[in-house]
């Protein structure tokens, strides 16, 4: 279990990074394909990034070779000011003309930033054992990143891992949430993401690993939380964002109150329904991807969303988005069949 970066000094060990929470320590130690953490702000998200590259090259030697991504240079200077404070100690040589890491046993990092999605292409036919992302929902679309997941390879056989992270808000806040949030919202339960609907069979296993201040000691004791408090103002959202990480706060969305913790009533099954429960459906075929829900509403006109199935609804006939639904409808029978529906 890789848990700290140790270089060996004349008077003993002197530890130059080592996780300081159990996030942290569970994403280095992570052998999920790709991960994404964070959540608040001051969570730590850099410098587990940092240390989990350096975790896998001290695994795989000359044959590790990563590549570290933000959006633009401006941010990639930060990245790059914390990398000499946690490579440096250990020996690894740093090339400032390409941006480049060399650690003692070979491994090389790269430190980028990709700005446009046209920007990918400089990277077809590279490969790289380890890709990160750092603050995700930066891009507004995933487009450029996915497009790199054909870069991760290694001809000697080295496991190929990404790993992103962010929080909440930001041009990329929708499908970051939807690609890595809402199949567990609380965190640590790995899931099997679909990256091509059309290829349903193809699935990479995925893992969120949430993290908030409290997690990171060091940042939090320097009373980072009043400059979040300063910085966010008024705006209850962006503090219940970044302060807790809370991705169903979102400024502009239609419930802006929604918490989890509050709203979700889990485990609850259609025989606890009382009689004369009307179940209706709704549908919004969306200008991505659509939903489709199914509801409960009782007499004093309270309603619960109890199931949702979403899809790229604009890419189907009616018929084809009528099958995918009852198909997907089948796996969960606590729901009754709706008598009525609302569709746009």
């Amino acid at each position: 279990m890789a848990t700290a970066v140790q270089p060996q000094l004349a008077g003993g060990l002197e530890v130059a990074w080592s996780p300081q929470s159990a996030p942290q320590e569970a994403l280095v130690t992570c052998p999920i394909e790709d991960v994404f953490y964070g959540g608040a702000r001051g969570g730590g998200k850099t410098d587990g990034l940092l240390g989990d590259f350096a975790a896998h090259a001290g695994k795989y030697g000359k044959h590790a070779h990563g590549i570290l991504f933000r959006r633009t240079y401006p941010e990639l200077e930060q990245v790059m000011q914390r990398a000499h404070e946690v490579y440096a100690p250990l020996g690894w040589d740093y090339n400032e003309q390409k941006k480049t890491w060399t650690a003692t046993n070979g491994a090389t990092l790269k430190l980028r930033y990709l700005l446009r999605d046209k920007d990918a292409d400089n990277y077809q036919g590279h490969s790289y054992t380890w890709q990160g992302w750092d603050e995700l929902t930066n891009w507004a679309s995933p487009k450029a990143l996915d497009k790199l997941w054909a870069t991760l390879r290694s001809p000697h056989g080295v496991p190929c891992y990404r790993r992103s992270t962010g929080n909440p808000g930001g041009p990329g806040h929708g499908w970051v949430k939807r690609r890595y949030i809402d199949p567990c919202p609380e965190g640590y339960h790995v899931f099997q993401q679909q990256p091509n609907a059309k290829k349903p069979e193809l699935t990479i296993e995925t893992v969120f690993i949430p993290s908030v201040l409290d997690d990171n000691p060091l940042i939090a004791e320097q009373g980072y939380e009043a400059r979040i408090a300063a910085a966010t103002g008024d705006n209850d959202a962006l503090w219940e964002a970044w302060r807790f990480g809370r991705w169903d706060v979102f400024v502009g969305q239609q419930y802006g109150e929604i918490r989890r913790e509050y709203h979700v009533i889990r485990n609850k099954r259609r025989e606890d329904f009382p009689a004369g429960t009307e179940w209706f459906a709704t549908m919004d075929w969306g200008y991505n991807r659509g939903c489709y829900g199914l509801h409960a509403g009782d007499s004093d006109g309270r309603v619960e969303l109890v199931w949702e199935f979403y899809d790229e609804f604009h890419n189907l006939t009616d018929e084809e988005a009528a099958v995918a639904i009852m198909e997907a409808s089948a796996h969960w029978p606590r729901c009754s069949r709706p008598t009525r529906a609302s569709m746009d």
